[in-house]
C-alpha cells in the first residue's frame, strides 16, 4: 500500500496532537489538585468539566490517590541510587566506559530482563551490546 506524503504529513501530524493532549492530561489535572490545595480560585486551561476541574474536585473530597500515582510518575526514579550496591546485590561487576561512566553487562538470558526493567525504573538507561549476547545498562553515575 502507498501513501503519499500529504497523508504522511497529516497522519503524524494528528498522532502529535493525540499525544501532546495525552500528555496535557496529567498537568492539566495536577495543576488543579494543587491549585485547589493552595486555595487558589479555579482557573482551568482545559476547558471546563476539564482535567484540571477533576483534580480541583479530588482534593476538595479529599481523594489523592491518583495525583500521588503523578507525582511517583513524575519524579520517574528513585533519587540517591548506590549503583554499585545495586549491583553486588545483584552479583554484577562494575565496569567504566571510556567517559567513566559506571555501567554493567548483563544477559539476556536469566535474570537479564528483571535485572534491566529494576534498573530503568531506577533511572538507568538500558542498550543492546555491540556482540548481540547482552543488555548495557548505564546508570549515568561517573567516577
Amino acid at each position: 500500500m502507498k501513501i503519499s506524503k500529504q497523508r504522511l504529513r497529516r497522519v503524524i501530524r494528528e498522532s502529535y496532537t493525540r499525544i501532546l493532549a495525552e500528555g496535557n492530561a496529567s498537568v492539566d489535572y495536577m495543576r488543579g489538585y494543587e491549585d485547589a490545595m493552595d486555595e487558589l480560585p479555579q482557573n482551568p486551561t482545559d476547558g471546563k468539566g476539564g482535567y484540571y476541574d477533576m483534580g480541583y474536585a479530588d482534593y476538595l473530597s479529599g481523594k489523592d490517590e491518583e495525583y500521588n500515582q503523578l507525582v511517583k510518575d513524575e519524579e520517574g526514579y528513585e533519587s540517591g541510587v548506590d549503583w554499585i550496591s545495586w549491583g553486588n546485590e545483584k552479583g554484577l561487576n562494575p565496569e567504566y566506559d571510556n567517559q567513566g561512566q559506571l555501567h554493567y553487562y548483563v544477559p539476556y538470558s536469566g535474570l537479564g530482563d528483571s535485572y534491566t526493567k529494576d534498573a530503568e525504573r531506577l533511572g538507568a538507561s538500558v542498550e543492546d551490546s555491540y556482540d548481540g549476547q547482552s543488555y548495557i545498562i548505564y546508570t549515568g553515575v561517573y567516577e
